[in-house]
């Protein structure tokens, strides 16, 4: 009876062991036959890797080749946490030399991974540190990194990039597909602990570098109205501002100033309102720079002798239940005394013979309430209601520069258009793009939009603007041996309550230089000065400097391409 019962027990024992055997036998057989290939594309996938090889960005030049944005090596910390022994010690040791807290680094420490990025782009002080740790769990990768040599300048223009070197401003954003290039691949192979074993790894496509973006600005003048904008913001408390210089004749941008601004090597640091580009984006009431539609418009259409007298009713006009005052009494002023001396009374009158219909053509013909088409992001249209909703005393407002907006950048379209003869070109920032300096891929050139007004009528308005600034409202301007023309406005802003400010104004200058051939067009506006707030005494005596110091560094470099097609 015992030995059946051991008999029993032993033929069990061998019966799991036959049975397991059979088990392990048969799934030896499947996976040799059945699962191989799916195996083996796991374990490829666990040792061989595709790396991508991110493609030098192109570089970003001013109109004479100086560099504005240009690409720097550096070198990116990393760590593998399964090598990590003593987490805090080690985290103690990288928060200290790369500034990061200490509980951020424990928590991605912790994370059970063979990589994590410590820190992206770090200092050459903070590598040199971490290899006199010699710490074997911290590896690096050498990267490349935008760098703008020239700090502030033109930040608005060039924009900036992310941590992966992808445009998100300016220039950099717009022209990201030109500038980014084609990133390439290799193959590589790691060991267990995914680290890679050079000897086996492969390139099998190489990266191809951006194409550099040549802009039309030229890095002096930047400098020089970036400075002279500073200077003017600080003197009168404003919030802010914009300078721009542009060729009247083919719309190349030659400067645009924005302030505050930031420097687009630390661009996280700045707040939103740094990085605005108010050249484009902002939009204001013009006040009476916006004369010039209302000028250009009536003589045009043949409604006014150009020494006609108008009534300027001493200073206070009644239209429907609106008064309309001068700031300075007239009764009787020629037409060109009218854009002169900026009589609100006198521009209306003129409108009036116009019409509404015919104003809101000659205000689109000018491009006010559509965006310039400039290779820039970020730009507004402006506002310009269709005639059906203008009220009573629209009239009355808009030739004056109310009850629309418009930005810098169309003002100065605007009044290049009288400098150049009475055509209206799209503005331009680049130039060309190459894929080096002997090959062009494409050049940008100048494009007339449309004519607006004929050349006779231009150059008589051009003559009217030279009279404000010898004799008018924008005397400041004035510069010795150089015949200067433009226009002065003093522009209310609408406060919070829809009402307009008694204490918040938008002073601006625009003009040309010299008259008889002009070189440049500039138009200066500051944000909300104090206590003086008139275009005139806060923005013609900034345009009078930067046009002065402008035309005598143009003087000196005459073959600077500046060409009048």
């Amino acid at each position: 009876m015992y030995d059946e019962k051991k008999n029993v027990r032993l033929y069990v024992v061998i019966f799991i062991f036959v049975c397991f055997f059979v088990v392990l036998f048969s799934r030896l057989i499947y996976i040799q036959f059945f699962s191989a290939s799916e195996l083996s594309k796991i374990a490829e996938n666990q040792y061989d890797k595709i790396v991508k090889l991110p493609a030098d960005r192109g570089t970003i030049y001013d109109r004479n080749y100086d560099m504005l944005a240009l690409n720097k090596s550096v070198f990116s910390a990393y760590i593998n946490p399964r090598q990590v022994k003593d987490k805090y010690l080690i985290s103690e040791k990288l928060s200290e030399i790369l500034a990061i807290p200490l509980d951020v680094l424990q928590s991605e420490i912790k994370k059970q991974r063979y990589f994590v990025w410590l820190k992206r782009h770090i200092s050459k002080i903070q590598k040199d540190k971490l290899d006199n740790l010699d710490l074997k769990e911290v590896g690096f990768v050498k990267e490349k990194a935008r760098f703008y040599p020239n700090d502030f300048l033109a930040a608005h223009i060039i924009g900036y990039t992310g941590i992966d070197t992808q445009g998100l401003g300016g220039i950099e954003y717009t022209f990201e597909r030109e500038l980014k290039g084609v990133s390439g691949y290799k193959y590589i192979n790691t060991d267990a602990i995914q680290r890679e074993l050079v000897y086996l790894s492969k390139r099998f496509a190489k990266s191809r570098r951006g194409h550099n973006v040549v802009l039309t600005i030229d890095k002096i003048i930047q400098y020089i109205i970036e400075d002279a904008l500073e200077e003017a913001v600080n003197k009168w408390n404003a919030v802010g501002g914009t300078i721009i210089v542009m060729n009247p004749f083919n719309g190349e941008i030659l400067g645009m100033a924005n302030y505050p601004t930031f420097d687009p090597n630390s661009f996280l640091k700045y707040s939103d309102d740094s990085k605005i580009n108010r050249a484009i984006s902002s939009i204001f009431e013009p006040g009476s720079v916006f004369k010039i539609v209302t000028a250009c418009a009536v003589l045009e259409e043949g409604l006014v002798e150009k020494d006609e007298e108008l009534d300027c009713e001493n200073g206070i006009y009644k239209i429907k239940s609106h008064r309309l005052h001068d700031y300075h009494s007239y009764s009787n002023l020629t037409f060109p005394e009218i854009i002169i001396n900026s009589s609100n009374i006198g521009t209306v009158k003129l409108a009036q013979r116009l019409g509404q219909d015919k104003l809101y053509e000659y205000i689109r013909l000018f491009g006010f309430g559509k965006a310039t088409g400039i290779d820039l992001c970020g730009e507004a249209e402006g506002i310009l209601r269709d005639v059906e909703n203008w009220s009573d005393i629209s009239i009355a407002s808009i030739p004056i520069g109310q009850e629309v907006g418009v930005t810098a950048l169309q003002m100065l379209c605007a009044i290049s258009a009288i400098a150049n003869g009475g055509k209206l070109v799209r503005p331009l920032i680049v130039k060309r793009l190459e894929a080096d300096e002997n090959t062009i891929l494409k050049k940008f050139s100048y494009s007339v939009k449309r004519r607006i007004i004929s050349k006779q009528t231009a150059d008589f308005v051009k003559s009217i603007l030279e009279g404000v600034v010898e004799e008018g409202t924008g005397r400041r301007a004035k510069i010795n041996g150089i015949k200067v023309a433009g226009k002065t406005g003093t522009a209310q802003k609408i406060d919070s309550t829809g009402r307009y400010s008694k204490t918040k104004y938008v002073a601006s200058f625009m003009g040309f230089a010299p008259v008889e051939n002009p070189s440049i067009s500039v138009i200066v506006v500051i944000d909300e000065p104090s206590p003086v707030h008139f275009g005139g005494t806060v923005s013609a005596p900034v345009f009078k400097k930067v046009t002065k110091d402008i035309l005598s560094y143009l003087k000196t470099f005459e073959d600077r391409n500046i060409v009048k097609n």
